[in-house]
């Protein structure tokens, strides 16, 4: 018994030694796991940060360039002053016929518009440069200016230590214009040129374009039609302008004298739809519809709400927290789902992200009007209801396309219970049959609404393309899109009012005529008469400024 007990000595210092190396083993491990955990938050951080700092360079870059585009305009505005004012004399004394404002405009854009362009960049008026936003982190500049249409891109490369980088680019394009009074010679006298304009009259309209309507496909218009500058092309045999009931060809506003209307061959002329009714042009521009300062405001309130601390915790009545660290999520880190719960929303609040899931339903209950920024907005086949007496205002950074079959909003069907504001710069996509209940604001980047998607509710837009695709209804709103690009393609349909900068019709779609639309929000709007030239008043026409764009 002796002998087997000094056999056993030390057998006690082995265990105590085998289970210092697991546990050692163990704790190396979890320090592992830990710090490529606490790798990978920082490498997302910096990988947003850099982002901001890109964008960020592109808003001061933008400043500079537009102070430049305007000083090339000053001096291009006192050429051609001195211009009209030889023309003005050596056509009275050659007794020439008297200068209009077309021949004043004409050469102000092709001449002398475009010299003081390239002496600008000869001068290297756009030269790369860069902004320091913090220590070590800095946005690179290039700029990229063409005197053909007057327009200068700015591509910004944001970075941080020399080390990851991003880089975003914006357009922004100087829109000539002659606000200087031609004087007493400003008509030719021979009773032709321009036709009256006709005032007013735009809400009856079901279109207005300042450029082309193109038809490549079988798509049709119902209603009245108004194109500023563009050309009607039919590029497809089967497409159509009709009036309301689609019973005849419907009525165009233009000027015929320098548009025009182009079948794709010249029986198509004989065809009972084709159009035969030309008016005058409206006196309404339908750029004017978004003021130049009209985004401003948006900015402001992002940046406002952007300096609202994240909300740390929202804790349900059953103890579950549905918010923590600024995250409102239907996942529990226990593996739990939330679901049918309600989020009181009681005063301007910011979050970080909204992540919805599994079809899960969120309600957000507002008793007052209030104002909700989300950086990252990911309803991926997930419901989020509104509920209560007040009005949500949601600004949006980022956001993942909704694939939702109940959709946003749907309990209310109310779209005046929200206005969506989009302020980030990738494309806004709508998938699935996703049915989407609230005025809808797209401050720069383009859209697309497709798969059945459904939008009730105005749709604003200050983007430069706008998709309607597949079988999507656009129902019962007005398509206020200044500077974008219409696409209608597959069956998509808009029953309301279209303003856009051009149509495409790639498909057999349809614009039809709303009636009983909801208000225009405040600020959208037409301005009185045409922003052309001569305005003796020294109005200048604003900037158009493309999507940040993100390369």
């Amino acid at each position: 018994m002796s002998k087997q007990i000094k056999n056993q000595r030390g057998s006690a210092l082995a265990l105590a030694l085998f289970l210092v190396v697991i546990i050692s083993i163990l704790g190396i491990s979890l320090i592992s796991v830990s710090s490529n955990s606490l790798k990978q938050v920082d490498y997302e951080r910096k990988d947003q940060a850099v982002f901001y700092i890109a964008e960020a360079g592109i808003n001061l870059a933008k400043e500079d360039v537009k102070i430049k585009l305007r000083k090339i305009e000053d001096d291009a505005i006192q050429e051609i002053t001195k211009w009209i004012t030889d023309q003005n004399i050596y056509r009275k004394a050659n007794k020439l016929p008297k200068l209009t404002k077309q021949m004043a405009m004409k050469h102000y854009v092709e001449v002398i518009l475009k010299e003081e362009f390239d002496k600008a960049i000869d001068k290297g008026y756009f030269s790369d440069t860069s902004f320091t936003i913090s220590t070590g982190k800095v946005a690179s500049i290039e700029l990229q200016p063409t005197s053909t249409d007057f327009k200068v891109k700015i591509i910004s490369t944001g970075t941080i230590d020399s080390a990851k980088e991003r880089v975003v680019d914006q357009e922004i394009k100087l829109r000539p214009s002659l606000y200087i009074d031609l004087g007493d010679d400003e008509e030719d006298g021979s009773g032709s040129g321009t036709p009256p304009l006709v005032s007013g009259d735009w809400e009856n309209h079901t279109v207005l374009t300042s450029g082309n309507i193109v038809f490549n496909s079988s798509g049709e218009i119902h209603g009245d039609t108004s194109l500023r500058y563009g050309n009607v092309i039919f590029n497809n045999y089967s497409g159509k302008i009709l009036t309301e009931d689609g019973s005849t060809g419907g009525k165009i506003n233009m000027d015929s004298s320098k548009q025009s209307i182009t079948p794709q061959n010249q029986q198509q002329k004989n065809e009972w739809h084709y159009p035969k009714t030309i008016l005058p042009p409206l006196a309404i521009d339908p750029k004017s519809f978004l003021p130049n300062d009209f985004w401003e405001r948006t900015t402001a309130k992002t940046n406002q709400l952007s300096a609202i601390p994240l909300l740390s915790k929202y804790t349900l009545s059953n103890g579950v927290d549905l918010v923590t660290n600024g995250v409102l999520s239907t996942e529990d880190p226990k593996g739990y789902l939330k679901n049918n719960v309600t989020f009181n929303l009681t005063s301007d609040t910011h979050l970080s992200r909204i992540r919805i899931t599994s079809n899960r339903t969120i309600t957000i209950n507002i008793d007052s009007e209030v104002n909700l920024l989300v950086d990252d907005f990911d309803m991926d086949y997930g419901t989020i209801n509104i509920t209560g007496n007040g009005k949500l205002n949601l600004y949006v950074k980022k956001f993942t396309a909704l694939n939702s079959t109940t959709g946003f909003n749907a309990n209310t069907a109310d779209p005046s219970k929200v206005n969506f504001y989009y302020v980030g710069s990738s494309q806004f996509t709508l998938n699935g049959s996703t049915p989407f209940y609230a005025t809808l604001f797209s401050q720069s980047a383009n859209m697309s609404l497709g798969s059945g998607s459904k939008v009730y509710g105005n749709i604003i837009s200050g983007g430069s393309k706008i998709t309607f695709s597949g079988s999507t209804p656009s129902t019962g709103q007005y398509v206020i899109a200044p500077n974008a690009e219409l696409i209608i393609d597959g069956s998509a349909s808009i029953r309301g009012s279209v303003v856009a900068d051009s149509i495409n019709f790639t498909g057999n779609g349809r614009i039809y005529k709303g009636s009983n639309l909801p208000p225009l929000p405040s600020g959208v709007g037409p301005s009185d008469g045409f922003e052309v030239l001569p305005d003796p008043d020294g109005g200048r026409l604003p900037f158009e400024e493309g999507s940040i764009i993100e390369n």
